[in-house]
């Protein structure tokens, strides 16, 4: 489904990432750990198509989705027009896919007027609407409050679970991993290369 194999992504004279491969079938869970400032970003960019700047290979399926660590949500657009506009979906789609988030009561709302989570369930809802054979998640559970980070990665967990789609979860908690099943891998290293935890 996706494989890359880098041999290096620089920014200027700073090597970042090194040379490793990697690759992910549809079903596979992959979750990429490593602390901050690691490189893990800069992979889930280039694995997304939105870093051209590598030395490498790659080859992507047809449609993929990310979530960004902010639910980049067009805030004078109502949550359903984010999900409409983002995907083509029909208004019957929109409204089963904030029903499998918990959201369909939202609608009409505005991102302003939601929390951090909802506006983070609202992303998600966006990318899966898409139908995507890879989902690209980029630290999908930091900065929120401990119970919300439990409910959202049962979600997360749920709602992959039954859909034939490959998912490279980027964080630098272990248990994000554990709760989508996900493979975990180490970034790590100047420049980092990827390995077995």
């Amino acid at each position: 489904m996706i494989s890359l194999r880098l041999r290096s992504k620089a920014f200027g004279d700073q090597a970042v990432l090194g040379a490793f491969e990697l690759q992910v079938a549809a079903g596979d869970r992959v979750a990429i750990l490593g602390p901050s400032g690691v490189g893990k970003s800069t992979l889930l960019r280039i694995l997304a198509g939105l870093d051209s700047q590598f030395d490498g290979d790659i080859t992507r399926p047809e449609r993929m989705a990310m979530v960004f660590q902010e639910p980049t949500l067009l805030p004078w657009r109502s949550v359903a027009d984010n999900l409409r506009l983002a995907t083509g979906a029909s208004r019957d789609t929109v409204v089963q896919s904030l029903d499998d988030v918990g959201l369909a009561d939202h609608l009409d709302k505005y991102p302003g007027q939601m929390s951090l989570g909802q506006q983070r369930r609202v992303a998600l809802a966006r990318a899966l609407t898409a139908r995507p054979e890879l989902l690209l998640l980029d630290e999908h559970f930091a900065s929120l409050d401990a119970d919300t980070a439990i409910g959202m990665r049962g979600l997360v967990g749920e709602l992959i679970r039954d859909r034939d789609i490959g998912v490279v979860l980027v964080t630098h908690d272990r248990s994000d991993a554990a709760a989508i099943d996900a493979t975990p891998l180490r970034l790590s290293g100047i420049p980092a290369t990827l390995g077995a935890v």
